[in-house]
């Protein structure tokens, strides 16, 4: 008969019929050494691949690192050839014109300063006869006799304000002592400033000094003025003969003459061209209006203006034969 009843020892030691308690811990510190050594592997997986992410960010930073210093090098290496290109235009432009210094070819810089009536001032005449007119302060004429008038004083002068304006002009015809200068009406009558005597002297600046020149003839309409300036030794500047006339395409250079800019040379092309306008992509700037625009050779085609407008539109530049209608008794063939 056997023995139910079981010993503490075979209960934890265990027999051959039946396993000890000792077993749980083993089961369980087993588990545990699989766990941490599932954990260290994991980890070291987890190094490995923040190890190759790292490295691959450092190669894909470097990558766009280089790939910048490439496109910064191919953006210098275009604004370079942009502004070599410039400069090769901008000589080109140059080179087409026959003389090197516009000043020493009969573009003059012309300076008109005069006093003229300042538009916002009433005159001193025009105030006393309107204080003639007004009646006593009570609303009433005076019937009262007057006294003997004392005898007034002079007038004062009325209000002035002093006036400048600029343009360019060249010379289109001397006879050896005296030159012919066109310029821009503009230099005269201006829309948004007040008028001046057509008497006014024009200082001429030219390459070799300064002198004085006066209104000989006008064009209102056209924009067109001239000049008669005692110069000596100053060749009229070449006209494009009148059986070539410019056409669509056509390259033309605006010049003008400035105190601060010395010559200043616009380029451009020829967009339509007829007997009354000359129109192309050169800007109507202020500071080329009254001096010559020119073709490839040099020779004049156009007067620069700001203000003349054929069409109502932009202003255009003036054939430089209108000059012939009535201010030039002889113009070139």
């Amino acid at each position: 008969m056997s023995d139910d009843r079981v010993g503490w020892r075979e209960r934890f030691l265990g027999d051959r019929d039946r396993l000890g308690w000792w077993l749980l811990p083993m089961f369980v510190a087993v588990g545990l050494a699989g766990a941490v050594l599932a954990g260290s592997l994991a980890v070291v997986f987890a190094s490995q691949r923040v190890d190759r992410l790292t490295r691959e960010t450092a190669g894909a930073r470097a990558d766009l690192t280089s790939a910048a210093e490439d496109v910064r090098e191919a953006a210098d290496e275009a604004i370079s050839a942009i502004e070599a290109e410039v400069d090769a235009v901008r000589d080109q432009l140059a080179a087409d014109l026959p003389y090197p210094a516009a000043a020493e070819a009969g573009v003059v810089h012309l300076v008109l300063e005069v006093q003229v009536p300042d538009p916002a001032a009433v005159s001193p005449a025009a105030a006393q006869q309107e204080q003639d007119l007004d009646p006593d302060e009570d609303g009433e004429a005076d019937d009262e006799p007057e006294a003997e008038p004392e005898p007034e004083p002079p007038p004062p002068p009325p209000p002035t304000i002093d006036l400048r304006r600029r343009a360019s002009g060249f010379v289109v015809a001397s006879d050896g002592e005296t030159a012919f200068v066109a310029t821009t009406f503009s230099l005269l009558a201006d829309p948004s400033r007040p008028d001046v005597p057509l008497d006014v002297g024009v200082r001429v600046v030219t390459a070799g000094g300064e002198t004085m020149g006066r209104v000989h003839s006008w064009q209102a309409s056209r924009d067109l003025l001239l000049l008669r300036v005692p110069l000596r030794g100053v060749e009229p500047m070449p006209w494009r003969p009148a059986d070539e006339p410019i056409a669509p395409g056509d390259r033309i250079t605006a010049v003008g003459v400035t105190p601060g800019l010395g010559a200043v040379q616009v380029g451009g092309t020829v967009a339509a061209a007829g007997s009354s306008a000359v129109i192309s992509d050169v800007p109507a700037l202020e500071l080329l209006a009254g001096g010559p625009v020119v073709d490839g050779q040099g020779r004049v085609v156009a007067i620069g203006s700001s203000r003349y407008s054929p069409f109502g539109s932009d202003p255009v530049a003036i054939p430089v034969r209108l000059l012939c209608d009535e201010l030039l008794s002889h113009c070139p063939d």
